[in-house]
């Protein structure tokens, strides 16, 4: 059982969604050396295809037959949970033209009002076949000394992009909060269908959907980059297989495969990632659950990482690597495993991100450069972002920023807000300032134009918190 799980930002691998969603593109060609030009003068969705059973079983993409689904498995009932005057009971499998239909039916005996709730944000540990699915939510309301029944859907277009043509089991992980938002989780329970007995477990299913091109056939998209050599393992997980997908928008996303061979369930917490070594979102990216003896495929979509805010500062060029800071937890949000750098290489020929910027500092191996300033135009709090590029020539991770009550534009203390996160050694990241619109109205600032001269104190330490630099940063127009 799990009490009290901590809430956090989760980026499940939904295949399709992923695939038929999107905005920026990148290519794969050509990747060459970092490139920073200098100034002289000193930035989830439900996949919606109404695709019918009989429809899958014959679509085909040069020349790739999907294979059939497989309607005729059944379940016998089957106890989900029965503790604190609660039981769930799985009763029936069914199919209709596009999905898997699992009914359930929901008793509260308690004297308190309660809801029901899988697959949220908070607790998402939906399988099948041992294959972590986004797919399951339901979220019942249920009264005290009441019952109720609820369909669970699944769809099955997304099941065959993990190569699955038919279901040998279900995890359901279920949760209860009541009205004073006191939360009881619920582990996942395997109901097993009459496919169990004969299903091959041993097979990657996924693993095949990619390279027997199933994956592509259905998600309208082509894979241009495969590896399945094992690049992490560490308490019973490992990294299995990556692949870098492009969307028929020409959007571009990274699928990580993950086993859990442990018999715990772990979250795996992405952080800092980076493309062709420059940290384009610092702090935790995703946490995904992934149960015990199941796999899950983590997505980092890569227009996802890209604020539109900056996207006209910076060329981050053909994709040649990808890195993230990986840290596996418990069910009690503890840390199970150390921080460690993951380093996914696309092509051999270094990286390729150009920036147009003036230098403005440079102390004991941290280089800092002013990139320009932009109209914040999706905040109402914020009027301008000032960005600067951060290359940490350290031997030590670093977090750099603006020290608190030191910035000063044209010479008027003003209040902001900054972000950067933590930029490993021989990195670049981003250090974002972010002008508050009351502040700047009030000294008569009206445009980027109006913005003469930034001043502040830039400060860099290591993660014991350390100091680097603390030195006094100039910027003239």
């Amino acid at each position: 059982m799990k009490n009290e799980k901590n809430v956090r930002n989760r980026r499940v691998a939904l295949l399709a969604g992923v695939l038929m969603t999107g905005i920026f593109m990148f290519g794969l060609a050509g990747c060459g050396n970092t490139q920073t030009a200098t100034d002289t003068e000193t930035d989830t969705g439900q996949f919606q295809e109404t695709v019918t059973v009989e429809e899958t079983q014959t679509m085909e993409k040069d020349s790739v037959e999907v294979g059939e689904f497989d309607t005729n498995a059944t379940i016998e009932e089957t106890v989900l949970i029965d503790q604190d005057d609660i039981k769930v009971t799985a009763t029936e499998l069914t199919f209709s033209n596009y999905s898997a239909e699992l009914s359930i039916t929901i008793e509260n005996n308690s004297d308190k009002d309660l809801s029901f709730i899988a697959e949220s944000l908070g607790y998402s540990c939906n399988a099948i076949n041992g294959y972590m699915i986004a797919d399951g939510y339901f979220n019942e309301d249920v009264a005290a000394g009441k019952k109720t029944n609820e369909t669970v859907s699944f769809s099955i277009s997304e099941l065959q992009m993990y190569g699955i043509n038919s279901i040998a089991d279900i995890e359901i992980g279920i949760y209860t909060t009541d009205d004073d938002y006191n939360n009881t989780y619920y582990e996942p329970k395997k109901i097993l269908t009459s496919e169990a007995e004969s299903y091959d477990y041993e097979t990657d299913t996924y693993k095949d959907s990619v390279e027997n091109g199933v994956l592509e056939s259905l998600g309208n998209c082509t894979v241009d980059f495969w590896d399945t050599e094992q690049i992490y393992s560490e308490e019973g997980v490992s990294i299995e297989s990556v692949a870098l997908i492009t969307n028929e928008e020409g959007e571009q996303s990274f699928f990580i495969e993950f086993a859990n061979e442990s018999e715990q369930m772990v979250d795996a917490v992405l952080s800092d990632i980076a493309v062709n070594d420059l940290i384009l979102y610092g702090g935790t990216w995703s946490s995904d659950t992934i149960n015990p003896a199941a796999k899950g495929i983590v997505d980092i979509q890569i227009n996802s990482l890209l604020d539109e805010s900056f996207q006209e500062l910076i060329n981050v060029g053909d994709i040649c690597s990808l890195s993230f800071d990986l840290v596996l937890e418990d069910a009690d949000n503890d840390d199970i495993t150390a921080k460690e750098r993951v380093t996914i290489t696309v092509s051999e020929n270094g990286t390729s991100y150009s920036v147009s910027g003036t230098p403005v500092l440079e102390s004991n191996g941290v280089t800092l450069t002013e990139i320009g300033i932009v109209p914040d135009e999706d905040s109402s709090l914020y009027a301008y972002q000032i960005f600067y590029i951060v290359e940490n020539g350290t031997s030590d991770t670093i977090n750099a920023g603006c020290d608190y009550d030191s910035l000063s534009i044209n010479g008027y203390m003003v209040d902001f807000y900054d972000f950067c996160g933590n930029i490993p050694a021989g990195m670049t990241g981003l250090l974002r300032i972010d002008l508050y619109e009351d502040d700047v109205e009030d000294i008569g600032i009206s445009s980027v134009d109006d913005i003469e001269e930034i001043e502040f104190v830039f400060t860099a330490t290591d993660e014991q918190y350390n100091e680097i630099v603390e030195e006094t940063v100039l910027s003239e127009k």
